[in-house]
């Protein structure tokens, strides 16, 4: 559908009739998925068409063009933008009824995202008992945007069950049709968190091994990336070894992609999900490998924040494996060296951190550990001080 969709926009480029091109600039924009991150794709085609249809006075394509500029700012995650482009563009729509249903959907799943329940389930409510018979082919897009409403206010609602269900619908309705695949990838999103939350973890590996190949198909990085953070995080909590394998084998591509592309933050996110899964399968040198290169990556950056919570993840491995000496002398020497760079602020970054991990332990135990761990470091200074006097 996507390559018809660009051979026909490659067509009305070459030709001059501009009310062509503007219908396939936005037939366009309403193929290309959104998915997660690729706002920018769909974006650039809007603004397009809305220049070439500035000039031809079409109300109709001014609201298609309006209700998926919506769309792409309630991925961006633009509340305000979304209802007031959404708003702006059902009232270009009034020829258009389905077109206008999606465009009140968008206003309440707007209201989800921001918890206004009551009101969203009240006009999920009020659009399905208005809403046309679904007999063509807008109409059955409009019911399953409606559906997909309604299967994100349970999932919002922490409803799990009821959830789960209604889900299944929008599955079952756009599984197959690949000029749903936006919808069917939102649905598995939503369908991951459901599983997830019903403790059935292999169920979730499923939903997101198909985010994988769609964010792939259409060279969605930073989705592919997440779907592969996401699908390693799920296949840890299955625990067996060979989802602890895929689970390695998934960050892996998910560390490189991220390093290819430059995706910083997604990169440092696929270094501490390797650290916790090295840690898992014990493999300890791995685990503090990579929380070395995070704590390196954070100075070079100079992440404060980043590099405490690589410190703790550090002291944590050494923790987990019941070597709390280590763990204890992971924060000192962090707060040491922390201190001769940026003073006093080094307790702000490394105290709380160690206080937790106190807290963990006990307070009495961590003062043993502290003083023992303190008693040697001074013996092995005094006895280098010794050693180099005798030596010279």
């Amino acid at each position: 559908m996507l390559a018809a969709l660009k051979a026909h926009l490659r067509e009305a480029r070459a030709g001059t009739n501009a009310g062509v091109l503007a219908d396939a600039l936005v037939e366009l924009a309403e193929g290309e998925p959104i998915l997660g991150h690729r706002q920018v794709v769909v974006r650039a085609l809007l603004e397009e068409a809305a220049t070439v249809v500035d000039k031809l006075g079409r109300a109709s394509l001014e609201g298609r063009i309006l209700l998926r500029l919506a769309q792409v700012k309630l991925a961006e995650g633009d509340l305000e933008g979304t209802e007031q482009t959404a708003f702006r563009a059902r009232g270009r729509l009034a020829d258009d009824p389905h077109r206008a249903t999606e465009a009140s959907v968008l206003l309440a799943r707007a209201a989800i995202r921001r918890h206004e329940f009551d009101e969203a389930a009240r006009a999920l409510g009020e659009i399905a008992h208005d809403a046309l018979p679904d007999t063509t082919p807008a109409g059955a897009r409009a019911g399953v945007m409606l559906a997909l409403g309604f299967a994100e206010l349970a999932v919002e609602q922490q409803l799990y069950t009821i959830a789960n269900d209604r889900v299944r619908v929008v599955l079952d309705a756009v599984r197959e049709d690949e000029a749903f695949e936006e919808v069917a990838f939102i649905a598995r999103q939503l369908m991951t968190l459901v599983d997830l939350a019903l403790e059935k973890p292999t169920q979730a590996c499923v939903e997101m091994r198909e985010l994988v190949v769609v964010a792939k198909r259409h060279e969605a990085f930073e989705d592919e990336i997440e779907a592969r953070l996401g699908l390693a995080g799920a296949l840890g909590e299955r625990g067996d070894p060979i989802g602890l394998d895929e689970a390695e084998k998934h960050l892996q591509i998910a560390r490189d992609r991220a390093l290819e592309q430059g995706l910083d933050s997604l990169y440092l996110a696929s270094l501490v999900a390797q650290a916790a899964l090295f840690a898992r399968k014990g493999q300890t040198q791995a685990a503090l490998d990579r929380c070395l290169e995070i704590a390196q990556l954070a100075m070079t950056k100079q992440d404060l924040s980043q590099y405490g919570a690589a410190v703790a993840l550090m002291a944590q491995i050494y923790e987990q494996k019941g070597d709390l000496p280590s763990a204890y002398r992971t924060y000192a020497e962090a707060h040491a060296s922390l201190r001769e760079t940026i003073g006093d602020r080094a307790k702000e970054v490394i105290v709380p951190h160690m206080n937790a991990f106190a807290d963990r332990i006990g307070r009495s135990k961590f003062a043993e550990i502290a003083e023992r761990v303190n008693q040697a470091s001074h013996a092995h200074s005094a006895f280098a001080n010794r050693s180099g006097k005798l030596h010279g």
